[in-house]
């Protein structure tokens, strides 16, 4: 079966809910399109509740999964914690908003915002 690498790079996120008891969050995104196959961005220790990342995340991805119209790159935001990390929200992107052609047929970048579902 032919994979593709998707690379994604999640930037930011403004005005989560801080789930955090004590201090300020601490947030991190994990995004995946298998279950089994996540990827995360590193911590952002001085966002709070407006972290930024600026993270390329890459994923390997079955190229059929890419052509199914109802396939979707998931992605969590999590607030990292001494004892559990907290959920603090998700969404979930369908593949096909991600694809994107210059004039001459080849992949291009394309830049985009999604809403948070808050958990």
């Amino acid at each position: 079966m032919e994979q593709r690498e998707l690379e994604v790079t999640i930037i930011s996120a403004q005005d989560l809910k801080n789930v955090s008891t004590f201090g300020k969050m601490t947030p991190y995104a994990v995004a995946w399109v298998y279950s089994n196959m996540k990827v995360s961005t590193p911590i952002d220790p001085k966002g709070s509740v407006n972290p930024t990342w600026n993270a390329p995340l890459k994923l390997i991805v079955e190229q059929r999964i890419l052509e199914q119209p109802n396939a979707t790159l998931n992605v969590d935001i999590y607030s990292y914690g001494s004892f559990s990390n907290k959920r603090v929200g998700s969404c979930s992107v369908p593949l096909s908003h991600l694809k994107e052609k210059d004039s001459k047929g080849a992949d291009t970048q394309k830049s985009m915002s999604f809403l948070v579902c808050i958990c």
